[in-house]
């Protein structure tokens, strides 16, 4: 645990009035993890590798597990994994809802908007794991943290630790009295005062726009359902190189680029932003979010404008965009299935870009001559279902 004093890293790490939520009343905004806050995808890799290499030290062999919270801790979550390479298993928690073959455990994040979790449990052989690792942001209590290796606990007794960038003493404390170790960038007993603006600044209007271009391709792995970190970061990396050559004569006489990630989609943002900050693009990298975060353009305050908008997943729910601002180019990036023109619409017209590219990762539909219901039933587990013929 290294425990810096948060008091000289506000340049780094800010706190936001939360909106809607009567249970807490801030929350901590990681200005390089590129989520709620624009980053330079960069310094969130360089930072994501350093705690990638504390999860090294606690197992430099055998086989493991790296579990990310949804949504803010997928990408950096999956960074961090990604030094264990071929020998980790990774998997985020999830609120979308997950295929009815795939057995689950639940928690909830009891001061969260969105307060269920899920994770999929299937095909993780907890016996043969050296080490379980547990990613999120922050804590600030460690109880949902808690509720999870406790429910590892209970079927085995396998090292768990715990990462985040910061966490309070009372979360470290926490997970400490259950046997989890707790790492974090910064430990703090209290965070440092801060008073929150007495106003607010009203969202940003409503604008539409159609996208610039579309590029469509398929990905096959979701870290929802669990994927194997090394085949996982293959596959992003390559539909990343698939992207930029379909991106090269849209972005060949751009300067400043802006990627926004939808939701729990993070990391391959995070790396197309990374790839285009090494061949000389101006960029920044941060993601539409469920959590709702009330706007101020004043001094010290991190979230300056926002964008009120409904989900690409969902038209039911309300998701938000914060600090988009004007560059040459804004590129979309989402694994929403099945995408609404005019929710779209309202998205392209709250980025920043001159441009707006839409790079859907779900939307080709492959050519079959099966019915989708069809389809759908070949993917359900029927396991103990089918009763045996008789002889």
């Amino acid at each position: 645990n290294i425990g810096e004093d948060l008091t000289i890293t506000f340049d780094l790490i800010g706190r936001a009035k939360r909106d809607l939520n009567p249970l807490r009343d801030y929350l901590i905004v990681n200005k390089t993890q590129s989520k709620h806050y624009p980053s330079d995808p960069r310094e969130t890799a360089s930072r994501c590798d350093e705690m990638g290499k504390e999860l090294l030290k606690l197992c430099p062999s055998g086989k493991c597990l790296a579990v990310v919270f949804s949504e803010t801790a997928v990408g950096i979550g999956a960074l961090a994994a990604s030094v264990l390479g071929e020998r980790c298993f990774l998997i985020s928690t999830t609120r979308e809802e997950l295929p009815d073959f795939c057995e689950r455990v639940t928690l909830r994040e009891a001061h969260s908007h969105a307060p269920l979790h899920k994770l999929r449990v299937r095909e993780i052989n907890l016996a043969e794991l050296e080490h379980i690792f547990i990613i999120d942001d922050e804590f600030t209590t460690g109880n949902t943290v808690k509720a999870l290796a406790e429910k590892i606990l209970a079927n085995c007794r396998i090292p768990i630790s715990a990462h985040a960038f910061a966490a309070s003493r009372e979360s470290v404390s926490t997970l400490e009295n259950i046997g989890v170790r707790a790492c974090a960038k910064y430990i703090y007993d209290e965070l440092p005062s801060l008073n929150f603006p007495e106003e607010f600044s009203p969202d940003e209007p409503e604008r539409l726009k159609n996208p610039d271009k579309i590029i469509e391709l398929n990905s096959l792995y979701d870290i929802r359902l669990s994927v194997n970190c090394q085949r996982y970061f293959d596959e992003c990396e390559a539909l990343c190189g698939a992207v930029f050559r379909e991106l090269s004569p849209t972005i060949s006489q751009a300067k400043s680029v802006e990627i926004i990630g939808t939701e729990e989609f993070c990391l391959p943002p995070i790396l197309l932003g990374k790839m285009l900050a090494e061949k000389g693009f101006e960029m920044r990298v941060h993601g539409v979010t469920r959590s709702p975060i009330l706007p101020a353009d004043t001094e010290n305050y991190p979230i300056k404008t926002r964008s009120v908008l409904p989900s690409l997943y969902d038209g039911e729910r309300t998701v938000y965009l914060y600090n988009s601002a004007k560059c040459d180019i804004t590129i979309i990036m989402t694994d929403a299935p099945k995408i609404n023109e005019e929710n779209l619409k309202r998205l392209c017209g709250a980025c920043g870009g001159e441009r707006v590219v839409l790079v859907s990762l779900r939307s080709r539909e492959m050519r079959t001559s099966l019915k989708r219901e069809d389809c759908e039933l070949l993917l359900k587990d029927v396991t103990g279902l089918i009763s045996p013929m008789s002889p």
